[in-house]
């Protein structure tokens, strides 16, 4: 059952893998901070090249780091390659429609993705057409998070086009996006079961 919601889940969705074989990392953290680096965290946007070293790579957390567009190119050459990755956060970057759909063009290959974040980047209607155009082959993707950008009811057109034949994702988070009273009516007539929290 597919679900919307109005709020941003504020859960932890990025873990290590915690397997038999302790030197394998699953995820890959690039931090804006500098006063605290675990052994084997990525603590500089200019070090995704360290991504290709790590084995099974599971997660990327590159949330509130000002990737702006040129991090989302240098990010999508690194991992067009990885088809193990899991979830990926890149919210609040100030990423444009531009840097959306440099991104978007490694989705295809991303074939374990389950969790994607985009929240908080201001982009438009134009990176809903990147997203879902690319992600619609994706069999596992059960999470997107899109809440704090500018999509409007066009946003919500697209994205109703996209959910009409696609079985897999569960839950859309689009709070804050200045969809109106026809977004609203569109997402009804596609999900009229669906309930959004008070």
């Amino acid at each position: 059952e597919m679900c919307i919601r109005d709020r941003v889940s504020m859960e932890p969705v990025f873990h290590s893998d915690d397997g038999a074989n302790k030197t394998v990392k699953s995820d890959v953290t690039i931090s804006s901070h500098d006063t605290y680096r675990p052994p084997g965290q990525i603590t500089h946007i200019s070090k995704l090249d360290k991504m290709t070293l790590v084995k099974r790579l599971e997660s990327i957390n590159l949330r509130n780091l000002a990737l702006y567009d040129d991090g989302l190119w240098a990010l999508a050459s690194h991992i067009q390659k990885n088809n193990t990755i899991k979830a990926i956060d890149l919210s609040y970057n100030d990423i444009s429609d531009e840097g959306i759909q440099a991104f978007a063009v490694c989705l295809p290959r991303l074939l374990a993705l389950e969790i994607l974040k985009l929240n908080g980047n201001g982009f438009g209607v134009d990176s809903c057409r990147y997203i879902t155009e690319q992600a619609v082959d994706l069999k596992y993707l059960a999470t997107m998070e899109l809440s704090n950008n500018r999509l409007g009811d066009d946003g919500m057109e697209v994205l109703c086009k996209f959910l009409r034949y696609n079985e897999v994702l569960q839950t859309l988070y689009l709070d804050s996006c200045y969809i109106g009273d026809d977004g609203m009516l569109l997402r009804i007539s596609v999900l009229p079961c669906t309930t959004m929290p008070a």
